[in-house]
C-alpha cells in the first residue's frame, strides 16, 4: 500500500543558481520505502526568453541535432524559424514543456519578491527524487522550514 501527500509548494531557492525547489509530494509505502519528489525550476525573464527565441541561437542549437538530409530539404534558418513558430510566446526552443509543476499565486509572489518582478516563466531543469538530507545549506533561501523538515524526515532511510 502506498500513502502519498501532494504539496506543489516551493520550499527553497538557491541563491547562486536561482533554481527553485518545489516539493511535489511525499510518499510512504508499507515496505518502509519513503521519499520526497519535487521539481527544480529555472526562472526566466521575458528578456531572457526573447534571447533564447533568437533565430541565430536556435540555428546554433539545431546544428548539433539536425540530420544532413533535413538541411538539404530546407535551410537551417527556415528550420529554426519553423521551430520558433511552433512554440508559445513565453516559451523558448528547448524548454521542457512537459513538466507538470504548479506554482501557487502566493509562491509566485514570494519568488518575485526574492528574484525580481520580471520573472515570467520557468523551465523544469530537474526533478523526481531531487532532495537529499541536509542539502539546504547557506546557499538557499528557505521558504518553508516545516516542509524542509518533512523532506529530511522522508529522505532519511
Amino acid at each position: 500500500m502506498r500513502d502519498e501527500k501532494t504539496y506543489n509548494k516551493v520550499v527553497a531557492i538557491n541563491k547562486n543558481t536561482k533554481e527553485i525547489y518545489l516539493l511535489d509530494y511525499l510518499f510512504y509505502n508499507t515496505d518502509d520505502f519513503k521519499g520526497a519528489t519535487g521539481s527544480v525550476l529555472q526562472p526566466y525573464t521575458q528578456s531572457e526568453i526573447d534571447d533564447r527565441r533568437d533565430v541565430d541561437e536556435v540555428m546554433d542549437c539545431l546544428m548539433d541535432i539536425v540530420e544532413v538530409e533535413q538541411l538539404q530539404e530546407q535551410s537551417l534558418r527556415e528550420l529554426a524559424k519553423n521551430e520558433l513558430d511552433a512554440i508559445d510566446e513565453d516559451e523558448f526552443f528547448g524548454m521542457d514543456t512537459g513538466c507538470n509543476y504548479r506554482i501557487s499565486d502566493e509562491d509566485e509572489k514570494t519568488i518575485k519578491k526574492i528574484l525580481g518582478d520580471d520573472i515570467v516563466n520557468y523551465d523544469c531543469v530537474g526533478g523526481g527524487r531531487c532532495f537529499n538530507v541536509n542539502m539546504f545549506d547557506d546557499d538557499f533561501v528557505i521558504l518553508d522550514d516545516e516542509l524542509v523538515k518533512e523532506i529530511y524526515k522522508y529522505e532519511t532511510q
